[in-house]
């Protein structure tokens, strides 16, 4: 069986509350996984159920640019409501750089670093409203996620203000390096600090990014 996979990270945030919702495939099927604060639920459902068009489909579950319906109803998790997307932040050109031309063990994109949330979704028996919230949206491919990484994302601050950052060990044709991907998006002008633009990792420990690249640090 051929190893691969896709999935997408739609993260909603609002009121102190954070719905993420991760729909994907890989070889063996496909999935809904769904975190909150406090909770995590891995939903798994056969590959007959997933479907990817304009939108990407999971049994009665839908997922796209323009927003989610969730309509979940397992032994452990009772989910459903919409959220709808609007004013996307997309960045420009491709996060992966000029990697994007190589066989890579995992492709990551981002398809907005900021938009409006309006809507509410029933979980269990605690309702999360999102209007007025803030999302983001993401996406990853390949054979696996890195052996070793550590990623982090935030769009709560008062400025208008979203950072994506993500250090990894890349394997590429018989070497390993450690590779860096980073977007901020302030005040509508975008940042990108990355391995292919000289980045260099001045420390990644648990919950510590020290990043630099020209006069900017991060």
């Amino acid at each position: 069986m051929k190893e691969y996979f896709e999935g997408w990270y739609y993260k909603h945030q609002a009121n102190g509350k954070t719905l993420a919702l991760i729909p994907g495939k890989a070889a063996d099927g496909a999935f809904i996984h769904v975190v909150t604060n406090t909770q995590a639920f891995f939903i798994t459902y056969p590959l007959t159920k997933y479907t990817k068009g304009v939108a990407v489909s999971i049994d009665r579950n839908i997922f796209s640019e323009s927003g989610v319906y969730v309509d979940i109803n397992s032994p452990e998790l009772k989910l459903e409501g919409v959220i709808k997307y609007q004013n996307l932040v997309p960045i420009s050109g491709d996060i992966m750089g000029p990697f994007r031309f190589f066989p890579m063990e995992c492709r990551h994109g981002i398809i907005s670093m900021n938009h409006d949330l309006k809507g509410s979704v029933k979980l269990n028996d605690e309702t999360y409203n999102f209007d007025g919230g803030k999302g983001y949206i993401e996406s990853d491919s390949g054979k696996s996620f890195p052996a070793k990484y550590t990623w982090i994302h935030c769009n709560d601050f008062k400025e208008d203000c979203s950072i994506t950052t993500a250090v990894a060990k890349i394997p590429f044709y018989g070497l390993k390096f450690w590779g860096c991907i980073c977007v901020i998006m302030l005040n509508g002008k975008e940042y990108r600090l990355a391995t292919y633009k000289g980045v260099k990792i001045k420390t990644c420990e648990q919950g510590i990014f020290e990043l630099a690249q020209g006069s900017i640090v991060l």
